[in-house]
């Protein structure tokens, strides 16, 4: 004979859960609190720039641009040092991982040319455009890499 159960009220079931959910739910606020960081502070969407994982010290940081890879390499220092600093966190290394999406994951044809490769007006436009929002030194580089495409 099977006995019968109320249903419990799910409030009542995660209050008193647990602390594997309520460590799951900290640490999902956490990602979501440093993704509104790295929003905010680089003026991009989630798609861009996300949190891929965070443990107690690292903090892996995807991206699906390359271009963004190598912005976020060189702010690191900065980036840790404000995310320990504002969210009193103990990060000691960022990772920073680029995971190209759809678009980028078809390969390119294989240019017959052998000497010195074009970049593409469309690529150009999206490196000023990182450049616009990046630190003097940074900028003066990425303008010069985009001014490639002008040749």
């Amino acid at each position: 004979m099977m006995m019968k159960r109320s249903p419990n009220d799910l409030q009542t079931l995660l209050s008193e859960s647990s602390p594997v959910l309520n460590d799951f739910s900290d640490r999902y606020r956490l990602i979501q609190k440093i993704n509104q960081y790295l929003q905010s502070r680089f003026d991009v969407k989630e798609q861009i720039l996300h949190v891929g994982n965070i443990t107690q010290e690292v903090l892996i940081l995807e991206t699906y641009s390359p271009v963004w890879s190598s912005r976020l390499k060189y702010e690191t220092e900065s980036i840790l040092r404000d995310l320990n600093q504002k969210l009193l966190l103990s990060l000691q290394k960022i990772e920073i991982r680029t995971t190209p999406n759809a678009v980028f994951s078809a390969k390119p044809k294989q240019s017959t040319n052998k000497g010195q490769r074009k970049l593409s007006q469309q690529s150009a436009a999206s490196i000023l455009e990182i450049a616009e929002h990046a630190p003097k030194e940074l900028r003066e580089k990425l303008e010069r890499l985009a001014a490639r495409s002008l040749k």
